[in-house]
């Protein structure tokens, strides 16, 4: 349902996901990266979505899962990827509150994580 042509469909879908996310137990590395595996491609698709709130919620599934992952450090340019592709270089989230959801997800991550030069090039082009 996340890359059905029905806004509503996919926001339910996305509401539906993100609940069950918040209230499962993802303690286990590999069950987070199977997840995020699943979900990235659609979350990537789903940042650029014309439903303000289902923008919002693959923010939020992507930063959930991230930051439960163990040794995410890997996980991270998939994710960066997405957001990348998203936003630079010319495209612009009109919807301020999400524009500040990505701005303290980027900044969650160059605080919890280890950066490598190559990650840095990603986030460069996205915070000027």
């Amino acid at each position: 349902c996340l890359s059905d042509a029905d806004k509503i469909t996919r926001k339910r879908g996305l509401d539906r996901l993100f609940d069950h996310l918040q209230s499962q137990n993802l303690g286990d590395a590999q069950q987070v990266r199977q997840a995020l595996d699943i979900l990235l491609p659609h979350c990537a698709v789903l940042l650029g979505d014309a439903a303000e709130r289902s923008r919002e919620l693959a923010v939020e599934i992507l930063s959930l899962l991230l930051f439960k992952a163990e040794n995410n450090n890997e996980l991270l340019p998939p994710v960066m990827d997405a957001i990348k592709d998203r936003y630079f270089p010319t495209s612009v989230e009109p919807t301020e509150e999400i524009r500040l959801l990505v701005v303290q997800f980027l900044c969650k991550i160059v605080k919890q994580m280890p950066v490598s030069v190559f990650h840095f090039r990603c986030l460069c082009p996205l915070l000027m």
